[in-house]
């Protein structure tokens, strides 16, 4: 005879849970508070919450080796910080959220007890972008965090560990995930899986959208708004400021063979 099915309610973050559990493993889906449901996630037989589909994730596929020899051929690290630079600047002369809110960089010392946490070398873009400024003063939660690129805030290597363990085996990404910018329940970010490299493929991930390879590498993610920014048709703090179609468009020419990572 089968197993009465259990109904669960189950807590997770922003969201709730609702779960029916038969003896075999499921997939359910979360509803968001403010929405439909989003969220696919595992329940095994043993009532145990898991992760669905990192074996699945684009960092396994054939093509991702493509997207990993572009992030290297295109990778500097100076160049990275020079545009980090320009972007700061533009941010202080346009009296941004994120003005003056950026954190000290981290030393070397530093970085490599936050590597031994990760279990990963950290690529030269990130060891550069965390020696620059190490995320915002301020944490970055839901809404809350000024907007650095994108709507997104920039998080500090601390709380980026943070997210990785509370939020990756919702999202089904790979253990090696590490997110770099986060908002409510939208994350960029890079797979280490091949960390000690110059530079690694962003991806993207919404929680209800597919994980997609949006940015070529780092520098060329932080040049696509610096553009974007100089041109006029981007502003973190005002979406009437904001021109998507021609922001897509800079960065479809900055990051070929990739995705937008926004709805159409």
């Amino acid at each position: 005879m089968a197993e009465p099915a259990v109904e669960k309610r189950v807590e997770i973050g922003a969201s709730i849970a609702d779960v029916s559990r038969a003896s075999a493993a499921v997939a359910v889906k979360t509803r968001n508070r403010r929405g439909p449901p989003v969220l696919p996630v595992c329940l095994a037989a043993a009532g145990a919450l898991t992760a669905c589909g990192a074996a699945d994730h684009p960092s396994r596929s054939s093509s991702y080796a493509e997207n990993r020899r572009f992030a290297l051929e295109h990778a500097s690290a100076p160049e990275l910080v020079a545009a980090l630079d320009a972007l700061e600047a533009w941010h202080a002369e346009n009296e941004t959220a994120a003005a003056g809110r950026l954190a000290p960089g981290r030393e070397p010392a530093q970085l490599a007890e936050l590597e031994d946490r990760l279990g990963a070398a950290l690529p030269d873009e990130l060891r550069a972008l965390y020696t620059w400024h190490d995320g915002t003063l301020s944490r970055c939660d839901a809404f809350a965090g000024p907007a650095f690129m994108a709507y997104h805030c920039l998080l500090s290597l601390e709380q980026a560990l943070e997210v990785r363990r509370r939020h990756g085996w919702l999202l089904g990404v790979p253990d090696t995930w590490l997110p770099l910018l986060y908002f409510e329940e939208e994350y960029f970010y890079v797979v280490l899986d091949h960390a000690g490299a110059g530079a690694l493929p962003v991806f993207h991930r919404l929680v209800e959208s597919d994980d997609v390879v949006a940015f070529t590498n780092l520098r060329t993610m932080v040049e696509t708004f610096l553009e974007a920014a100089r041109s006029g048709v981007w502003h973190p703090d005002d979406d009437a400021r904001v021109d998507w179609p021609a922001v897509e468009a800079i960065r479809n020419r900055r990051n070929p063979g990739t995705s937008p990572p926004w709805a159409a």
